[in-house]
């Protein structure tokens, strides 16, 4: 099945959104619009839910003439549609008022700061994407719209660099992260790339555009369960465009591999040598034979026992 991300009220297609499809049996899948603002998503049985995100938010929309629609509406002299409505209810409250037309004054003022995030929102129902829950054989309908852009002038994130996966497997030593797509620059006869930021260091690109853990080097989840980079593509004509990218850890379940017990110090009750099992969180058993290990006799309280 096939999405297409436009911007509300028009044909402009939004480039790089990060969609989270979740699935009730817990299969996660993160994808990417291309460049047509599209994306395929996996089929499946199971109901799902959808999340969105771009993090390229390109340049403020919201101005002076955001503010006059809002009054031109409020004094019937403009009909705005059901998505100019979306995004004309700056303060959340259900309604679109003065009180709107002012927060976007005061944003264009600088006395306000409004959300550059864009909103994603099912088309059917007019609720958040992701509160939405679709069946096998849906066919989603998704509307974007900006917080303030009343006018609908926001021009999408027309280039960059994207990724067609963000998320890795840990104790992966050297593992690929994913492919390498640069859209709004001439490739020329190729591209050069560079990576900068903290992160940097742990990652590296193959000649063939793929971006990797270094080798000898493998993530941990429990340490660290994110990453974040910049990558820098130029072409032979020296043009280059730069987009910071973060990645994700995925946790991966890890088997008890030996589970050891040992007496030490000198408040102990007794000693015992016996079989010792441990369960992991997946019910599996494990054991270790054989095993001294310490019974301590902790007392109730104000008891007269002494340890």
């Amino acid at each position: 099945m096939t999405l297409t991300f436009a911007y509300a009220g028009t044909n402009k297609p939004i480039v790089g959104v990060r969609i989270t499809m979740t699935e009730s049996d817990g299969t996660v899948t993160i994808l990417t619009t291309d460049v047509n603002g599209q994306v395929t998503l996996p089929t499946t049985s199971n109901t799902y839910t959808l999340a969105a995100s771009l993090a390229e938010t390109g340049t403020d929309p919201v101005d002076l003439l955001d503010a006059i629609w809002i009054l031109q509406h409020s004094g019937e002299l403009r009909t705005l549609t059901a998505d100019q409505l979306k995004a004309a209810d700056v303060n959340g409250d259900g309604e679109v008022d003065l009180l709107d037309a002012i927060q976007i004054l005061q944003h264009s003022g600088e006395l306000r700061t409004l959300t550059p995030n864009l909103v994603f929102l099912d088309a059917n129902t007019g609720n958040d994407l992701s509160e939405t829950t679709y069946k096998p054989g849906d066919t989603p309908s998704i509307t974007v719209i900006r917080t303030g852009d009343v006018d609908q002038s926001f021009d999408p994130w027309e280039g960059g660099i994207l990724l067609n996966t963000y998320s890795f497997n840990e104790n992966a030593s050297g593992v690929s992260v994913g492919d390498i797509t640069v859209i709004g620059l001439d490739a020329g006869s190729g591209f050069t790339y560079s990576l900068s930021g903290e992160d940097a260091r742990f990652f590296e690109i193959t000649s063939e555009g793929v971006l990797k853990l270094k080798d000898g080097f493998e993530a941990d989840y429990e340490r660290d369960a994110d990453y974040e980079i910049t990558i820098t593509a130029e072409n032979d004509a020296g043009e280059s465009l730069s987009t910071a990218i973060e990645l994700s850890v995925d946790d991966v379940a890890e088997a008890i591999e030996k589970a050891n017990l040992h007496a030490w110090g000198k408040n102990y009750y007794r000693l015992a040598n016996d079989t010792i099992w441990l369960q992991d969180n997946e019910n599996v058993w494990y054991e270790t034979a054989d095993q001294f290990y310490q019974i301590i006799k902790v007392p109730e309280k104000n008891s007269i026992d002494v340890i």
